[in-house]
């Protein structure tokens, strides 16, 4: 792996200085025509022009990510995920600036996609833990219609989606409905945990818990009802009604126990529940003048979930949760082009209430209230070779719960300059403050108990942490050539870290505390490549990171290497894809943790309005590990893997149709989006 790894970077090191081909490659913008490389770099990442193939061999948004090949990410097109395979925080997805679910990004016509915005860098306007912005940008229908279907299932397992569109435009309205059914039934995922505690006499208690058997099952309903009024650019007005409903039966796992002075025994873990989320999202943007604009967004969320918990191990142990869940959340946004930089300032308002009453063994009432505000300010601007960004957020976070109250005022500061050193040749640096809380289950007083030795459990005394992170990033780019190093440096301080203590009647309570730092340093070379101009692209990568975790009574330190490359052809109406990634290695306080990789083959054909997709997922591997960690405490030592014969050798057919008309041109679009997943359930 490390030789792999030196290798991907040699290369990527190489092909900066090779002597690319100046292919006269035109991309269409609209009415305009850029006769240059499809990737332009900005200060807080890149813009990517996708080409005319790879927009008619997408059937989706993800389809046309998987081809962009972006640095950094995954895209699961099975699955419907982006991850980030860096610690550098989750990816975010934007179409016209809203926030993306996945039923956007199956909905989109990817022929009216003019752009796409990939920032690794994203400024103050995005929210705490974002580490990769995508922003799709896209053009609409004046007046015509779009209907639409898809059914991805899987051969090797029992599990896959199907849903139905359609939307008509007629001038300024436009109306979309959009329903999905999602199903899964798994039965080939296996844990396997071995864990020895430090009893407070001096002895150890080891304790193995082999899963024998499984089963996985959920049944999810969603339906979206969208209507948008736009004026050009003038105005544009959008409400939607949306409800998901979520159904998990009876859900088992069957171990096998193997625990020091008792003979092995067999314990049972089930759940099962409910949810239900309606959402109404309202939003309105003006343009004021030439230069000025406001965006407003304002959504409601209610969310129920009803859930049976119960595990035997070590005696039997239930509960069960009533769970309800209301926000509301106000968004306003300001914008002026001004003549020698732009300026843009925001301010968000979230109100929660959590009400989650735990019965059974557990018998608690979790009744929690928050306020949130956030307000940003920030500046963008060139001079010459020198592109710069400086902006500043304040965060104001109350909770309440009972009598207790937690306040708390958060600063995020940030800076970033671009400066072009030669054609082609870019240098970027970023310095950013940034202080976060934990999950807002973390700060309850519920205690959870996870196994007959171990118990879950909220701590109201727990602080914000504080972030540096300085980011450099050297990057080359020609018409069929785009490299780039970056390296970045993360400093935590007072770090909300997981952490076990023993109690004097031998029993280990996980809770998140105050722990004085946990830093990282990460070094990653990107390369992409177009080997035939519009018909085969190659990508690769390797990055090596170096963790330091420091706790209260605890020095770890750890590296670890990844690497991963794509390739994508196209063929007249066959496209053929190839991917593979070694995953991600990283070290949490006193977790060592391992994402497994994933290799990913498809074929797919074009025929008319429909499109067929054949996937192979993880060839020859009949039971691939799926997730592996490691407990290092004074108290506890754990080690937990997964594997998972239902993603080996999986086979998948998606099937797509299409069918769309009327004239097209270039309208306003919804361009910020607020959405509340939270439930504060343990």
């Amino acid at each position: 792996m490390k030789k792999l790894l030196f290798t991907v970077i040699l290369l990527s090191f190489l092909c900066t200085v090779m002597q690319a081909q100046e292919a006269k490659d035109t991309v269409a913008i609209g009415e305009v025509v850029v006769k240059a490389s499809r990737v332009v770099r900005r200060v807080d990442g890149q813009t990517v022009y996708p080409s005319e193939l790879q927009k008619k061999h997408s059937f989706n948004g993800y389809s046309l990510l998987k081809k962009l090949m972006l640095p950094g990410i995954r895209v699961d097109e099975m699955s419907r995920t982006v991850q980030s395979l860096t610690n550098r925080g989750d990816v975010q997805l934007r179409i016209n600036g809203i926030v993306a679910n996945a039923h956007d990004m199956q909905a989109i016509d990817v022929a009216n996609i003019t752009s796409v915005d990939f920032i690794d860098n994203p400024g103050v306007r995005y929210g705490a833990g974002i580490g990769y912005v995508v922003n799709i940008h896209t053009r609409r229908s004046e007046k015509g219609y779009a209907i639409g279907a898809q059914a991805m299932n899987t051969l090797t397992a029992t599990s896959g989606f199907n849903n139905v569109y359609a939307s008509a435009n007629n001038e300024k309205s436009q109306w979309r409905l959009f329903c999905e059914q999602e199903y899964r039934d798994l039965r080939g995922s296996r844990t396997n945990e071995t864990a020895r505690y430090q009893l407070a006499d001096g002895t150890q208690h080891d304790v193995s818990r082999n899963m024998l058997d499984t089963r996985t099952r959920s049944f999810d309903h969603s339906i979206e009802l969208r209507y948008n009024q736009a004026d050009s650019n003038t105005y544009v007005f959008q409400a939607s009604l949306s409800t998901d409903w979520s159904n998990t039966p009876r859900t088992f796992s069957h171990f096998l126990i193997s625990e020091t002075g008792k003979a092995d025994y067999m314990a049972t873990q089930s759940n099962k529940g409910r949810s239900a989320k309606p959402i109404l999202d309202l939003y309105y943007y003006r343009k004021l003048g030439t230069h000025q604009s406001i965006t407003t967004n304002a959504v409601g969320t209610y969310i129920h979930t009803l859930n049976n918990n119960y595990y035997n191990e070590g005696g039997p142990y239930s509960y069960t949760v009533n769970g309800k869940t209301y926000s509301l959340i106000g968004e306003a946004i300001y914008e002026n082009q001004l003549k020698t930089f732009n300026l843009s300032a925001g301010m968000n308002v979230n109100w929660k209430f959590i009400d989650n009453l735990y019965g059974g063994d557990v018998n608690s009432s979790n009744g929690i209230h928050r306020l949130g505000a956030y307000g940003y300010s920030q500046i963008t601007g060139r001079l010459h070779a020198l592109s710069y960004m400086i902006g500043v957020g304040l965060t104001y976070e109350h909770y309440s719960q009972g009598t207790n109250d937690y306040t708390y005022w958060l600063w995020r500061p940030k800076a970033q300059v671009s400066y072009q050193l030669l054609p082609g040749t870019n240098l970027a640096y970023s310095v950013e403050l940034s202080q976060h809380i934990s999950d807002i289950a973390m700060i309850s007083d519920t205690r959870i108990r996870q196994n007959s030795m171990e118990w879950k459990v909220g701590n109201p005394l727990l602080k914000p942490n504080s972030r540096w992170e300085h980011n450099l990033t050297l990057s080359y780019n020609r018409p069929r050539l785009y490299t780039e190093i970056v390296v970045m440096y993360r400093g935590n301080n007072d770090c909300n870290l997981g952490k076990y203590v023993r109690t004097d009647d031998n029993q280990f309570l996980y809770s998140t505390v105050n722990q004085p730092h946990c830093n990282m340093l990460y070094l990653d070379s990107y390369t992409r490549v177009e080997i035939v101009p519009d018909h085969l692209t190659f990508s690769a990568n390797g990055s090596v990171a170096r963790f330091f975790n420091r706790g209260d009574d605890y020095n770890h330190c750890y590296t670890s290497f990844a690497t991963g490359c794509s390739l994508a052809s196209y063929l007249g109406k066959w496209t053929l894809q190839f991917s593979a990634d070694s995953g991600w290695r990283f070290m949490e306080a006193e977790m060592r943790g391992y994402s497994a990789g994933m290799v990913t083959t498809s074929v797919g054909y074009r025929l008319g309005n429909c499109q067929i997709t054949a996937y192979w997922v993880n060839p020859f591997q009949h039971n691939p590990l799926r997730n592996r960690s490691q407990i290092m405490n004074r108290y506890v030592e754990k080690c937990t893997r997964q594997h998972s014969t239902d993603l080996g050798n999986a086979i998948q057919i998606n099937v797509t149709w299409r069918l769309s008309g009327g004239k097209k041109y270039k309208s306003g679009e919804k361009r910020l989006n607020n959405q509340d997943k939270m439930t504060g359930i343990m």
